[in-house]
Formats: structure tokens, C-alpha cells, sequence
């Protein structure tokens, strides 16, 4: 069997035992509305959290929402993007379940996972039809390791025994599991019936096509890869270096659009996460 029949195969398994929240595919469908804000209010309300959640959207946020202006008015004022991506996140964490012990860290994890859609999204221009198509992909393109870490961690022991789950590649991943996790993924993600383009993107992850979705998503990783090492670096004053005042600038910028998607996994007491499970 190829490397990609082996990932197909164990997609499979893994799609049957963990299945895409409904809130989950509800939130990834809202790609396809014309006016994605009315679509983001119908959903929340539905899940008769609409009001609540929106100023609980705002209080963290900072964000003022005026008396009286519609749920699809207040998204689209804090921003379709920023209210999408949060709700995302707190429907996709469900899979797999609550933190562990396992190899990878669950909350490291789902920062890196955020930051990369996060950063993918900043790549485009701000008008771009692809935002919520860049942040969906940037949040889910590693899910294929944090389900196999959850349902089969020694399968990954000899990938991790000398290797930083953050900083692997697709060589050391064939090396020691016969195929790469983005392909694992990437057949996951089929089998949950996502866009074909989501798909295609990370099967062509190391080549993609210039200015294709993959090449935004490869951005957007080895940005948030860098970003999470010049966030460490930058504990000292930058004020005296010219570059580094920027890069502390542009980190605030994004390490505040990364904490706003995160709010649902921070503050688990929250609307959308206390969606009970069988609405999600």
C-alpha cells in the first residue's frame, strides 16, 4: 500500500471515531453564504446563544455593541472573521476530546493550530473572498496529529523521542510513520466532507501552486512557527532596535487576533462552549 493509501486508510478510522461537530460543518458552510454575517447570527441562534454570545464576543473583545442593532449588525461590526473564527475553535477543540497526558500538549497545540489560521488570514489582502476558507484550513490543516496522539500516542513515539512536534517535517513524518500527517489530514478532512480546495491544499502542502490556498497555508504555518519563537525572544525591551519595535507591534496585532479566537478554549464558561454536546 502507498504512503497516501495508508494515510486514506487510517483517515477513515479516525473520521468513524471522532466526528465532525455539527456546529463544526455548519460554521465551515457559512464559505458559500452571500452574506456570512446573517448566516454566523442564524447559527448562534439556533443555538438559542445568540445575544449572550455576541456581547460575550464584545466584553472580550473590547468591542461596543450598541442597543438595539441586529445579531447579524454587531457581527459584522466586530467583524465576520473574528466572530467566525472564535465560534469555529470552540467547535472544532471538541474533537478529540478534553485535555490529556498525551505527547502533544492540547492547549499548545490549538494556539499553534489558531495562530497559523490566524497568520494564513493576515497573508491575504483584507477584502479577500478566501478569509474564513484561509483561517478553517490554518485552524484544522494538523488535526491528523492530535487524533492520532489521542487515539494511538505510540504510533507517534518514534516520530517524537527526538523530535519537537512543532518543528517536525514532512520527511522525519514518512521516515518513521510511512506517510506525512498533512496527507493524514488531508484525507480526514475529505471524509468529513470538506471543501475539495481544503482538501487539494494540503495534498500539495510541500509544492503548492503560487497564490494557490496551499501556498497561503504554508505562510501561515511557518509564520505562526516563527512568531511563537520571536514571541520567546522578545522578553527583553525591543524599543531600542527599530525592527524589533515592529516586530513587537506587529506580534500585539496578531497575538490579540490569536486570543480572540482562543476565548471559547480560555474561558470554557462561555455561551459556545456551553452548547451542549449534542447541538455542536
Amino acid at each position: 500500500m502507498s504512503d497516501r493509501g495508508r494515510a486514506a486508510a487510517l483517515a477513515r478510522e479516525l473520521a468513524h471515531r471522532y466526528p465532525l461537530p455539527t456546529l463544526g460543518r455548519r460554521l465551515i458552510e457559512v464559505r458559500l453564504d452571500d452574506t456570512p454575517e446573517v448566516a454566523v447570527a442564524e447559527i448562534l441562534a439556533d443555538l438559542g446563544a445568540h445575544d449572550s454570545t455576541l456581547d460575550w464576543f464584545c466584553e472580550r473583545t473590547d468591542t461596543l455593541r450598541d442597543q438595539g442593532v441586529t445579531s447579524a449588525e454587531a457581527i459584522r461590526r466586530i467583524g465576520v472573521p473574528e466572530v467566525h473564527a472564535a465560534a469555529l475553535v470552540a467547535a472544532i477543540a471538541d474533537i478529540g476530546g478534553e485535555p490529556g497526558t498525551e505527547r502533544v500538549d492540547w492547549l499548545d497545540f490549538w494556539r499553534l493550530a489558531v495562530g497559523t489560521g490566524v497568520a494564513a488570514r493576515m497573508a491575504l489582502p483584507p477584502m479577500s473572498p478566501h478569509l474564513l476558507d484561509a483561517f478553517t484550513l490554518g485552524l484544522c490543516h494538523d488535526l491528523g496529529l492530535l487524533l492520532l496522539d489521542r487515539s494511538n500516542p505510540s504510533m507517534l513515539d518514534p516520530l517524537l523521542h527526538d523530535t519537537d512536534w512543532k518543528h517536525r517535517t514532512p520527511t522525519e513524518e514518512r521516515e518513521h510513520l510511512g506517510f506525512a500527517l498533512h496527507e493524514l489530514t488531508a484525507h480526514l478532512l475529505h471524509q468529513w466532507g470538506f471543501p475539495l480546495a481544503m482538501v487539494l491544499a494540503l495534498l500539495e502542502f510541500e509544492q503548492p501552486r503560487r497564490s494557490s490556498l496551499g501556498e497561503v497555508l504554508r505562510i501561515g504555518q511557518s509564520c505562526a512557527r516563527a512568531l511563537c519563537s520571536a514571541e520567546e525572544g522578545l522578553s527583553a525591551d525591543p524599543s531600542s532596535d527599530a525592527i524589533l519595535l515592529a516586530l513587537a507591534r506587529f506580534l500585539r496585532q496578531y497575538r490579540a487576533l490569536v486570543d480572540g479566537a482562543l476565548v471559547g478554549l480560555l474561558a470554557p464558561e462561555g455561551p459556545v462552549r456551553a452548547v451542549p454536546k449534542s447541538l455542536r
